[in-house]
């Protein structure tokens, strides 16, 4: 494999950060070379990756095609061959910047951090238990940690030069940047960040918060330079949700860096904050058996004018007692289309922490793997029947779904809801139920 820890190529070099060598090719155009250099906590590794910098640049590419006629972005090209096209002096060195180099737009760099965040985690989480507030911005009373964001935030950030960014509000980033700039950066900003969270939410990936960076050329238009990148930050709970399809989909995090004005200044690493898991303030569940779940059937009906017919659709969810984590999720998600990305993001987690998702079939029958040695109930919601009016559900039911999603009303709405307890080290027997109609 190669190996490039720095490079030296026929143009000014302005710039060489702890990854990237930025050179200059004329007044509107940057070339940056990503190197196999590492970087971690702002200190470049003695152990560079070979190839690395290919990955990085690679990655990068794919993603600024995918917003192409969404948002404009500082790429012009990253095909090795294209460059040489547009730049004709770096034909002799072909091998140096094949994979690795990106051929930008140049301008200047907005000072502000365009952050948004999903969930309520990291920094967001600290601030709001400290102070009920996100961004300087009050925030409504008794939410708690990592929770899903109806509508996620926007929490601008001040670019330091050394230290930590600070968080700032979206008042002062319309002091330093107009009123027009920033609706403008704001709504660049949801956009990508919206087409991110899709791509990540179909592989079951959750993105809590990201951050980008903007820049405007000489003519004034407005780009994305900074985006996703391969530097995720795993937690216990995004080992749960991630594993291979970060490497596979969203797996190189935001885009290669800043090619516009600013070269010299110390790269920085934005990241993306994956929903986090706390340490569970009850015992961990005890640890799983090796031998395989195994698979618990059953069938759903409702009984309705003296006759029973299929629950067809019914949602079937296998939940442990305990829930190991401080993580619920949006039952609401699990109402919607099979190929819906929140459902599928949903199911996917819940599966990881042994909470398994069915929906019955048209005949009413269902499939779940279920590991026998851990206590757990199944939860059923009709499809097709209204609970009893004014008949709350069994205060055990009630817990249970508070244990693991964020409302009961969004889980169950005004359904027919079942608990059927599944004791633990005991054979498995098909599970038939059925939901009398209530309808006077």
């Amino acid at each position: 494999m190669v190996l490039m820890t720095t490079s030296d190529l026929p143009l000014r070099r302005i710039a060489r950060g702890k990854v990237r060598d930025v050179y200059e090719v004329d007044a509107d155009r940057l070339l940056l070379v990503a190197t196999d250099r590492v970087s971690a906590y702002d200190v470049v590794m003695a152990e560079p990756i070979p190839m690395k910098g290919a990955v990085l640049t690679q990655v990068s590419a794919w993603w600024f095609r995918q917003l192409e006629g969404a948002v404009k972005h500082h790429m012009i090209a990253a095909d090795a061959d294209a460059i040489i096209a547009a730049v004709p002096a770096l034909k002799a060195h072909r091998d140096e910047i094949a994979g690795r180099a990106m051929l930008c737009r140049r301008g200047t760099v907005f000072p502000i951090e365009c952050v948004i965040r999903g969930y309520l985690s990291g920094s967001a989480w600290r601030e709001y238990k400290a102070s009920q507030t996100l961004a300087g911005e009050k925030m409504p009373d008794g939410l708690s940690e990592s929770i899903r964001l109806d509508t996620p935030i926007f929490s601008p950030a001040t670019k330091a030069e050394s230290g930590h960014d600070e968080n700032i509000t979206v008042g002062r980033m319309r002091e330093v940047l107009g009123a027009e700039v920033t609706a403008e950066l704001e709504r660049l900003t949801r956009i990508v960040y919206g087409r991110g969270r899709d791509v990540a939410l179909k592989q079951g990936i959750i993105i809590a918060d990201t951050k980008f960076e903007f820049g405007r050329t000489k003519g004034g238009e407005i780009l994305l330079i900074d985006g996703l990148r391969p530097e995720i930050r795993t937690t216990r709970y995004t080992g749960l949700l991630l594993a291979t399809a970060t490497a596979v989909v969203f797996g190189c995090g935001f885009f290669l860096g800043r090619s516009l004005q600013q070269p010299a200044a110390a790269e920085r690493s934005p990241q993306i904050d994956v929903v986090k898991q706390q340490q569970p303030t009850e015992k961990p569940l005890p640890p799983q058996a090796a031998q395989p779940p195994q698979s618990l059937t059953g069938r759903i009906q409702i009984q309705r004018n003296g006759k029973q017919q299929p629950d067809s659709g019914a949602l079937v969810i296998l939940l442990p007692l305990k829930n190991p984590t401080r993580l619920r999720f949006d039952g609401s998600a699990l109402h919607t289309e099979k190929d819906n990305p929140a459902r599928l993001a949903t199911i996917a987690a819940l599966s990881q922490l042994h909470a398994h998702f069915d929906q019955a079939a048209d005949d009413g029958s269902f499939s779940l793997h279920y590991d026998t040695q851990t206590p757990a109930a199944l939860l059923v919601i009709s499809r097709h029947l209204a609970g009893p009016p004014g008949n709350p559900l069994p205060a055990d039911c009630e817990l249970l779904i508070n244990q693991w999603f964020e409302s009961t009303a969004g889980l169950t709405g005004r359904l027919a809801t079942k608990l059927h307890p599944l004791p633990a080290d005991q054979p498995l027997t098909p599970v038939s139920l059925t939901f009398q109609d209530a309808t006077p």
